[in-house]
C-alpha cells in the first residue's frame, strides 16, 4: 500500500516537473527561432523602449541630451549619438557638444570633429584636424548661414566649402547654437533605448544571462532535471510492464 502511495506521489511530481521543463523548452525554442530570424524581423535594429529592461541592463539617461529644431525638424544629441526626428542617423566616436542648422544642412560638433549632414540626415562629410579643422572646438554658431567654430584661439569661418578656415571678423554677427528648452521625457527614454536592441535581449534570455550569473546555474539544474525526467519516465514505463 505504501509502495503504491509512494509511486502515486512520484507520478504527481514527475508531471509537475514535466510541465516546468516543457515551459522551459518552449522558451528556449521560441527564443531560438526568433534569434535565427532576428535580421529578417529587424530585431537587431529595433531599440528596446521598456524601462524595466533598460534598468535591468543598467542603461541610464545620457549625460548630455540636447534638441535643436529647424523648419519643423528636430535634431537630438544624446552623448555621442545623433537622432533626427527620433531616428538614429549617426554615432560619433566623441561626445557631441552642439549643433546648428543652415541652408546647407545640419552641422554637429564634438571637440575633435565637425559632422556635416544633409537636411534629411544623410552624411555629407566629416571634418577633423587632418582636414584643416581648427580644434579643440568649444562652441558652434553661424554667420549668414555658414557654420562658425569657437576654439581657445578664436572664432573661425570657412568660405571655400571647408577646405580652409579663417578667423571671423570681430564685428561678425554670430548666432550661437542654442538647444531647445526642456527635453521631453520620451526623448530621454528614446536616447536610452539606442543602447539596447531586442536581439540582444533574446540572446540573453535564451542563454539565461538576462537574469544574472545565478541563472546560468539554474539552466544547468534544468538540464539535470531533464535527464532525471528521462530516467524516471523509463522507470515508470518499466514498472507498468
Amino acid at each position: 500500500m505504501k509502495r503504491n502511495a509512494g509511486k502515486k506521489t512520484f507520478r504527481v511530481w514527475h508531471r509537475r516537473i514535466g510541465v516546468a521543463i516543457a515551459l522551459f523548452l518552449l522558451l528556449i525554442t521560441v527564443t531560438g527561432m526568433l534569434i535565427n530570424h532576428a535580421n529578417q524581423l529587424g530585431l537587431d535594429r529595433t531599440p528596446v523602449k521598456n524601462k524595466l529592461l533598460l534598468d535591468v541592463y543598467g542603461i541610464g539617461a545620457p549625460h548630455a541630451l540636447q534638441t535643436f529644431s529647424y523648419q519643423q525638424r528636430h535634431l537630438t544629441l544624446a552623448d555621442s549619438r545623433v537622432l533626427l526626428d527620433e531616428q538614429l542617423i549617426w554615432e560619433s566616436a566623441y561626445p557631441l557638444i552642439a549643433a546648428v542648422a543652415t541652408e546647407q544642412g545640419w552641422f554637429v560638433a564634438s571637440q575633435q570633429q565637425l559632422i556635416w549632414l544633409s537636411p534629411g540626415g544623410q552624411l555629407i562629410d566629416t571634418l577633423d584636424s587632418a582636414s584643416g579643422l581648427p580644434t579643440p572646438i568649444t562652441g558652434l554658431g553661424q554667420v549668414q548661414q555658414s557654420p562658425l567654430l569657437r576654439t581657445p584661439e578664436g572664432n573661425w569661418l570657412s568660405e571655400d566649402e571647408f577646405l580652409s578656415w579663417t578667423r571671423a571678423h570681430a564685428n561678425a554677427e554670430i548666432v550661437w547654437s542654442e538647444p531647445d528648452g526642456n527635453t521631453p521625457e520620451h526623448m530621454v527614454l528614446l536616447a536610452r533605448s539606442q543602447h539596447l536592441n531586442w536581439e540582444r535581449v533574446l540572446l540573453d534570455l535564451h542563454s539565461g544571462r538576462l537574469f544574472g550569473s545565478w541563472a546560468i546555474w539554474f539552466w544547468d539544474v534544468i538540464g539535470l532535471l531533464i535527464i532525471a525526467m528521462l530516467l524516471s519516465g523509463l522507470w515508470l514505463w518499466q514498472s507498468k510492464r
